[in-house]
């Protein structure tokens, strides 16, 4: 079940619904390395009586575990990737956390890693956003991230609020203010102000949820206010625009894609003040051509140019 940022919003509520039906097939074990062995005959994860396909996450995670390289194991024989896992799993001594959806593996963690569900984010925000609300959410085997908007008809940027998670290990539970511009579809995450929320799956899954219920209940209301924040940009001149975009493409190391990614997006819409340029970097996170990293990285790099601007850092 894969959505794009860049799609047509859908319900909240109808979001939970989605979410609640892909769990079906999930159950997650506390398992001794010594349960584990890999089948010489087709490489499959055998636990109990039971066979598993490892999903490319969970390969990489027990390759990382047993530290020898997935690459390399990737190109092993069924035979040849079994010898090496048993033997260095014999060796590994360990609790893992293994993370099942159906007859296959979806993580292999450590025993300390504390989970947090999709649907529980969601959950969450469904505490005070109401069902009805749009939400723009992308989803992948590792990671989830969605954007939900604060409907304003009469105006064309709109406050909300962005979440991220992984329940395979790959990112931290995240929430930060968003503002959605409705003409290009395009959203500007806010990291680090005073609507955010960061913690590691290392702490207790309750405590983790409890934040974030409190953050978005006295974050909701005043969502609208970050949307004037952005409108505000536009009486801040930033001429000539091309220093000033080589400088933000440093100061964030952005890659070669994702600067061809926000010259084409400013050329669609081309201006000459900080919000066209800041708008440039969060068109370009609805780029196609690029991973879901690099389209969240991009939109929050706006955020940080819009804080930067506002707090008078010279570098812009």
């Amino acid at each position: 079940m894969v959505a794009r940022l860049f799609g047509a919003p859908m319900a909240l509520g109808e979001l939970e619904g989605r979410l609640r039906e892909r769990e079906a097939e999930f159950r997650d074990e506390l398992v001794d390395t010594s349960e584990l062995e890999f089948d010489v005959e087709d490489g499959r994860l055998v636990y109990g009586k039971e066979r598993f396909r490892l999903q490319a996450q969970a390969l990489d995670q027990i390759a990382a575990k047993v530290r020898v390289p997935a690459n390399y194991l990737r190109r092993c024989p069924a035979e040849l990737l079994a010898k090496n896992l048993n033997y260095w799993l014999e060796r590994l001594g360990a609790e893992l956390l293994v993370r099942f959806d159906g007859d296959e593996v979806r993580a292999l963690l450590s025993d300390r890693y504390r989970p947090v569900s999709h649907l529980e984010v969601v959950q969450s925000l469904l505490q005070t956003c109401p069902a009805e609300a749009p939400v723009r959410w992308e989803m992948d085997a590792t990671q989830l991230v969605l954007q939900v908007m604060r409907p304003s008809p009469e105006r064309s940027l709109l406050g909300g609020l962005t979440a991220q998670n992984s329940e395979t290990g790959h990112c931290v539970v995240e929430l930060n203010a968003l503002v959605y511009r409705v003409i290009c579809t395009n959203g500007l995450i806010l990291p680090g102000g005073e609507i955010t929320v960061r913690r590691r799956h290392t702490r207790e899954a309750s405590v983790t949820l409890l934040e974030l219920r409190r953050t978005v209940a006295e974050a909701w209301p005043r969502a609208a206010r970050h949307a004037d924040r952005f409108d505000a940009m536009r009486m801040i001149r930033a001429t000539p625009v091309e220093p000033v975009f080589d400088r933000i493409n440093g100061e964030f190391t952005l890659n070669e894609g994702q600067i061809d990614a926000v010259r084409a997006a400013y050329q669609i819409e081309p201006g000459y003040t900080l919000f066209d340029i800041i708008n440039a970097y969060t068109r370009a996170g609805n780029a196609p051509e690029l991973s879901l990293d690099e389209r969240t990285q991009l939109q929050t790099v706006g955020g940080r140019v819009l804080a930067s601007a506002e707090n008078g850092h010279r570098w812009i």
